[in-house]
């Protein structure tokens, strides 16, 4: 449904259920990603410059988030289609009931009987215009940049114990750490 408020046609729960997914990352970034390159650094005195302790928090960090975003492009040719069915109808509608509109607003005087009934035509020509919008607006793949988002922070709030191996000061440590909690709750 192009009109649907979600701007997704009606399915932009689906996005809200992609971000739960978060705590899947969440918990393979700290036991395999962060532990790994943790080990690394601690134990086999690797630096971050060496391949292989920075590719795999570099393929994490990107792929994490995409992994879970991805499979929602398989919705874009049905959004994409309703989205243009609703906007060539809106379309159509819009113009029958513009020239409707303008026959009898433009001809109108104030000492007319149907003074009331042009405002009327004009709170519905307002409401085909707000419709016509949100259609216009509607996303053809079902998530957004919040969504998005949720899982990349949640990707980055895994690595959080890698932060004492950054060398960061302590006080900036601490500064983050609220930071995150702030952002996640």
């Amino acid at each position: 449904m192009a009109a649907h408020p979600d701007r997704t046609g009606g399915i932009g729960f689906v996005s809200d259920v992609q971000t739960r997914f978060g705590l899947v990352i969440l918990a393979y970034g700290v036991t395999n990603v962060a532990s790994t390159i943790a080990y690394k650094l601690a134990f086999e005195n690797a630096t971050f410059a060496l391949p292989p302790v920075w590719g795999p928090l570099v393929g994490f960090v990107l792929g994490a988030p995409l992994l879970f975003t991805i499979p929602l492009f398989m919705f874009t040719k049905q959004l994409y289609r309703t989205k243009k069915r609703a906007l060539d109808r809106y379309h159509e509608k819009a113009v029958e009931h513009t020239i409707a509109f303008e026959r009898k607003w433009l001809h109108l005087r104030a000492t007319d009987k149907h003074v009331t009934t042009g405002e009327a035509d004009l709170v519905g020509l307002n409401n085909l215009t707000a419709v016509y919008d949100h259609i216009h607006k509607m996303r053809v793949v079902p998530f957004d940049l919040r969504s998005f988002l949720e899982l990349t922070m949640q990707t980055l709030g895994s690595l959080f114990p890698l932060l004492p191996y950054l060398g960061i000061p302590e006080p900036n440590l601490k500064m983050l750490e609220v930071l995150y909690k702030t952002m996640t709750h």
